[in-house]
């Protein structure tokens, strides 16, 4: 929990430190690139293992839309997403997407708290703004929040095995194979079982700035803000008994600067220069 990565995640040239920042990172994508390690050269540190290079859907010269829907019965989720694209002005282009999930039952029966995990709540948007301030240059603007809450997980004591006698005044069945995720007594210190609770909410915002030369050499500079809140909590010996708790907590904030320059792609020499 406390390490980074040995495969970095970037958005739109902005890395991902956390992995828990990069939950939401597939929503509407334009390309995925998987590059082998290590990716120190281009992408910096972290990227000894390699990096996943995603690249978002940018804003759209004329107007397009999607929203789809899906409702699945045994679990009871509910899914909807969509984007809004096209322009706003002469130089002025947008986008919206996002997409939102919430799935009420789980696929664990929890005899002992008498409900069902895991169940989960997902919530994204991102918004992006693309202005043309010449022909030769381009400033880009992206916001993008997102929450989630995951309330229980699938583990759970399918056995009491050895442990029945410890177990038996709990309700656990002496060798009796059991569809149970064990938890707390409702009201112990713990106080929420090893079903457990993980949630928390990312936010990242991020200017792009493009200029294109005469001669077929660019300049990209990218500046980025991203934060991250997140907890996590669980019963960590997965019985009823009230033995071993976890609990992790980040408040997480992370600035960026990157700024590269592309010779002309042409010639017997051709390079690449950042900072």
């Amino acid at each position: 929990a406390s390490l980074e990565q040995s495969v970095s995640t970037f958005v739109d040239g902005v890395n991902r430190g956390r992995g828990t920042q990069s939950r939401f990172a597939f929503l509407d994508l334009e390309r995925v690139e998987v590059l082998r390690g290590p990716q120190g050269t281009l992408f910096g540190k972290n990227t000894v293992g390699g990096a996943l290079n995603l690249t978002t859907r940018k804003p759209t010269q004329t107007f397009a839309a999607n929203v789809n829907a899906g409702y699945e019965t045994e679990l009871e989720e509910t899914t909807v997403a969509g984007y809004l694209s096209g322009p706003l002005a002469d130089s002025l282009r947008g986008r919206v997407a996002f997409s939102t999930s919430d799935q009420r039952e789980g696929y664990i029966e929890n005899r002992f708290l008498l409900n069902s995990a895991p169940q989960s709540e997902n919530n994204i948007v991102r918004g992006i703004l693309d202005w043309d301030i010449t022909p030769s240059s381009l400033l880009r603007i992206r916001a993008e929040y997102g929450d989630f809450e995951l309330d229980g997980q699938p583990f759970g004591l399918r056995s009491a095995g050895p442990l029945a006698p410890l177990l038996q005044p709990f309700g656990v069945a002496s060798g009796s194979l059991t569809e149970t995720a064990s938890g707390q007594n409702p009201g112990s210190l713990l106080d929420f079982g090893s079903n457990g609770i993980m949630e928390g909410d990312s936010r990242e915002f991020a200017t792009t700035f493009e200029q294109e030369f005469a001669n077929g050499s660019s300049l990209e500079v990218v500046a980025a803000f991203s934060a991250l809140d997140f907890q996590r909590r669980l019963d960590a010996d997965f019985s009823p008994l009230e033995l071993l708790g976890f609990d992790d907590t980040e408040d997480y904030e992370q600035s960026s600067v990157s700024v590269r320059f592309i010779s002309p792609d042409e010639g017997r020499l051709r390079y690449i220069a950042g900072l």
